[in-house]
Order: C-alpha cells, then sequence, then structure tokens
C-alpha cells in the first residue's frame, strides 16, 4: 500500500496553471525558485500575439490548453540555472524565448482575468523571471504565479538572488549531515474566524479564531553520501510548533487525521534517500513538493515558528536474509525559528485599518 500525503491538496506548485487552481497558495519565494531550472534578469525585446496552445507543462499531468504569448528576451543577468548559480552571471548576446500565460484579448462578453491570473510583460523593460523548462519545446514557460516575475529594481534582484542560493535559507544546525529549515511566504497575518474539522466532530466544524499558516519544511543532506530518512507517519516524525511571548508554546496537530485513517505498516515506501547537496520538502506524511495548510489559534502579537523532524528507527529490514539491511538516519534536527506578526481580526480593537492585506515579497 503507497501512503499518499492527505496534506498536499493545499499546495500549489508554481509550475500549475490558473487553469487548475481555485486560488493561488502563498508559496514562498525560495521554493519558486528552486522549482525553475533558469532565473534570470532579461528585458523584453518582441511581444508576439496572443494564441491557444497545448502545453506539456512541468508539474502538470495532462498537457494544458489555454492562451499564451511569446516573448523574446536578452538575459542581462543569470541568476540560477540548472539548479546552480553559473559562473558567468553577464553573458553576452544571449536572448531566450518564452511563453507566458496571457489574458484573452479585451472584447465585448470577454470577462476581466485579473495580473494575479495571467502574465503582461511590456516590451523594453526588464524583468526578474523564475522560467520553467519546457519539455518538448525550445522555449522556457512562465507562470502566471506572481512571484515568478517582478520589476527587475535592484530590492528585488537582491531578494531573487538570496532566495536562488541554498547557503542563504535559514537551515537549523546540522546532526550527522542532516539540516532542516522552515520556510514561510509572509511575516504578517491577521486572525480570521474559521469553521474548523476535526474527526469524530461536528461536519460543519467548530467556528475558532485562527490565522492561517502555509509552512514549508524542507530537509538537507550537508554530507558526501546519500543519507535515507523515515517518513512513515506512525511515528510521527514531524513536529511544528509556535513560540510566542511570556514563552508560551502552541503545536500544531498534525497527526489528528491519524485517529480515522489506516495507514500502511513501515516499510521501504515510506524510506527516501537525499541525495548528497540535495534537499527533501516533507510535510507529515510524507514527501511533498512544497507547502502545507493550517488553521492554527495564535493571539495577536510577535510568534516564532520552528519545525523538528525525529527518527528513531536504524534500518530498513531486509527480505532477503543475505542482503544488508538499509541503514537509515537517526537523531533529531530543528530548524532556525521564523518571526511572523499576528494582527488582530479586522474590526477588533488595536486592528490596522486598510484591510491588512499584506504585500508578497517578490511579487509584481
Amino acid at each position: 500500500m503507497k501512503m499518499r500525503s492527505i496534506l498536499a491538496a493545499g499546495l500549489l506548485l508554481a509550475a500549475m496553471p490558473p487553469a487548475a487552481m481555485g486560488m493561488w497558495a502563498d508559496v514562498p519565494l525560495e521554493v519558486v525558485v528552486q522549482r525553475c531550472e533558469l532565473v534570470v534578469v532579461a528585458e523584453v525585446t518582441t511581444a508576439g500575439a496572443v494564441a491557444h496552445m497545448q502545453l506539456k507543462i512541468p508539474g502538470a499531468k495532462q498537457p494544458v490548453g489555454r492562451l499564451y504569448r511569446n516573448y523574446t528576451l536578452q538575459v542581462k543577468q543569470v541568476l540560477r540555472e540548472n539548479g546552480a548559480a553559473p559562473k558567468d552571471e553577464t553573458p553576452k548576446d544571449r536572448k531566450i524565448e518564452v511563453l507566458a500565460e496571457a489574458r484573452p484579448p479585451a472584447g465585448p462578453g470577454v470577462p476581466v482575468v485579473s495580473d494575479d491570473m495571467s502574465v503582461s510583460l511590456r516590451v523594453g523593460q526588464s524583468y526578474v523571471l523564475a522560467l520553467r523548462k519546457l519539455p518538448d519545446r525550445v522555449e522556457y514557460y512562465l507562470s502566471a504565479y506572481p512571484r515568478n516575475r517582478a520589476s527587475a529594481s535592484a530590492e528585488r534582484i537582491d531578494l531573487y538572488k538570496k532566495a536562488a542560493q541554498l547557503e542563504d535559507w535559514p537551515w537549523g544546525k546540522a546532526v550527522d549531515g542532516l539540516q532542516i529549515a522552515l520556510l514561510h511566504a509572509t511575516t504578517k497575518l491577521r486572525i480570521r474566524t474559521v469553521a474548523v474539522r476535526r474527526p469524530g466532530g461536528p461536519p460543519r466544524g467548530v467556528p475558532q479564531q485562527s490565522v492561517y499558516l502555509q509552512p514549508v519544511v524542507v530537509l538537507r543532506n550537508t554530507t558526501k553520501e546519500p543519507i535515507a530518512v523515515s517518513l512513515w507517519p506512525g511515528e510521527r516524525f514531524l513536529n511544528i510548533w509556535a513560540t510566542g511571548a511570556g514563552g508560551k508554546t502552541v503545536t500544531l496537530d498534525l497527526y489528528s487525521r491519524l485517529a480515522v485513517k489506516l495507514i500502511a505498516e513501515f516499510g521501504p515506501v515510506f524510506v527516501r534517500k537525499i541525495e548528497p547537496g540535495k534537499i527533501l520538502f516533507i510535510n507529515a506524511f510524507g514527501e511533498v513538493t512544497g507547502a502545507s495548510a493550517h488553521n492554527v489559534p495564535l493571539s495577536p502579537g510577535a510568534w516564532k515558528l520552528h519545525a523538528g523532524y525525529t527518527a528513531i528507527r536504524k534500518s530498513v529490514g531486509s527480505a532477503n536474509a543475505k542482503a544488508a539491511a538499509q541503514k537509515l538516519w537517526t537523531g533529531k534536527v530543528e530548524s532556525v525559528p521564523v518571526e511572523i506578526e499576528v494582527q488582530p481580526a479586522q474590526g477588533a480593537p488595536g486592528a490596522a485599518a486598510g484591510g491588512g492585506a499584506v504585500r508578497r515579497a517578490g511579487g509584481t
């Protein structure tokens, strides 16, 4: 029985087309950049006509048919290519072709598509872009997700450049070669009232004052040899918690579903190998490709988010008595805390005016 993550439903990849999504998840810039084969600062030299195409987009199971626009860009600076910072950051005369998700031409009866659901680049303007390589075409693909593009100001370029460097991620102290980091896209969150459903509880849920957290947890191998880790939910390997003023601690209830969900016995299917220098995104139920979502009852004020991974199983037994058992990493690692600010609910005493919108770092 293959275990599938039950928290991955809240995840939205940077490469996923808007047609497949009801709303964008707030994915950290570090994750967006990590998923892209090319991150550049480039000037738009030409913009083609909008055309309907079927594209094999990375991360999508089926070709995605929608409107795209072709752009030609003059590359000014390469921040990341094929997983690493290039030796030549400022190549001469390098041009690339990009296919971007486009809005339909304006006209009677044509719905208005917001900038968050389409891409509109201006000829003569420079941008910092996080691009995916199309598997069967020479062009790169630009998702409409806002963090895949930004105007090329020095501040924005620095944000993308830092996000592209794994060394600059908030890693905790390595233990036997393994590190853990927790990422969160926004640092300011507002309290809201939501109906929280729990196993065995009322079908409509219970109203709760909470904040919407979308943490990304990632493991990293800092050694020169592969590290095998256990992701069996039965051992509750992941812990995420928040600490506030006066030492108050709120622990996220990551494993409440285990009370009503059957899981397979431990076996090789729950083991993941992390190659030297590589990373692995996880949530409480296994490997994922980014963020998970949680409503957490936090009071207004300053909080710090933490994540920890704990493993006690030493090996995976072999069915063949002559074969050596696979050794697993054991121990405990903790992340560097991420600081967030929880603001009062809209309309509550002390709540700031203006709706509490939070500007996305690195977005447009």
